[in-house]
C-alpha cells in the first residue's frame, strides 16, 4: 500500500497544529466560551497522525528499508542476507541473472572486505506499487584483513531498481555503481569500469 500521507508525519501534524492554533483564538476572542475539550483537539490529532504513520508501512520505507538491510548485509559480510533480497527476476546491466551474482556476491563476501558502512545520502526516487528505485552513497571504510586495504575508506553512489515478488516483499531486480572514488562506478561482479 501507498500513502502519501505516512510517508512522513510533517503534514500530519502541521494540520494539527493549524487546528490547533484556530481553536486557541477561537478560545481566547470568544472570553472562554469554546469548551475546554475541544482545545485538546490538536493533540489528539497530532497523535492520531503519528500512531499512523507508525502503523502504516508505505511503499517509499519498504525500500529504504531493504536497501538499508543490503548495505548492513554487505557490512556484516552476510552473503545469505543479500541474496535472499534479490529478486528472481534480477538481470543486472552486465547480463547476470541471480544465480550468476549471487556466486560472486557469496565469493566476494568469502574474505574479509569491509570493516563499516555509512549511509551518506539516501533517496527513494521512485516507490510505486509494483516497483521502485533508490540511490544513496555510502562511505565503506575496507576492512585492514583485506586485499584491498591499502585504500582505507572509499565513497560511492549506487542505484538499485526494485520489483516486487509474489511474496510481497520489494527485492533488488537491477543494482548500478553510478560512482566510485570521485571517478565512474565500476561493474563489481565483472570488475569492469562503467563509462
Amino acid at each position: 500500500m501507498y500513502y502519501h500521507l505516512f510517508d512522513s508525519p510533517n503534514a500530519g501534524l502541521i494540520i494539527a497544529v493549524l487546528l490547533e492554533t484556530v481553536i486557541l483564538l477561537a478560545w481566547a476572542f470568544t472570553s472562554g466560551r469554546v469548551k475546554k475539550v475541544y482545545i485538546l483537539t490538536g493533540p489528539l490529532l497530532a497523535g492520531l497522525f503519528l500512531l499512523l504513520d507508525y502503523a502504516v508501512d508505505t511503499n517509499r520505507e519498504q525500500l529504504e528499508r531493504v536497501t538499508r538491510q543490503i548495505v548492513q548485509g554487505a557490512e556484516d559480510e552476510d552473503a545469505a542476507a543479500i541474496i535472499n533480497l534479490l529478486s528472481d527476476n534480477l538481470l543486472l546491466d552486465n547480463g547476470f541473472r541471480k544465480e550468476q551474482a549471487s556466486q560472486v556476491i557469496a565469493q566476494r563476501l568469502s574474505k574479509p572486505l569491509i570493516a563499516t558502512n555509512s549511509i551518506r545520502s539516501l533517496e527513494v526516487t521512485s516507490a510505486g506499487e509494483q516497483s521502485g528505485r533508490v540511490e544513496f552513497a555510502v562511505l565503506t571504510t575496507i576492512d585492514p584483513q583485506s586485499n584491498y586495504a591499502m585504500i582505507p575508506v572509499v565513497g560511492s553512489s549506487w542505484l538499485f531498481e526494485y520489483v516486487r515478488d509474489s511474496d510481497g516483499q520489494f527485492r533488488v531486480k537491477n543494482m548500478i555503481m553510478l560512482k566510485f572514488r570521485n571517478g565512474p562506478g565500476f561493474d563489481i561482479f565483472k570488475g569492469w569500469p562503467r563509462l
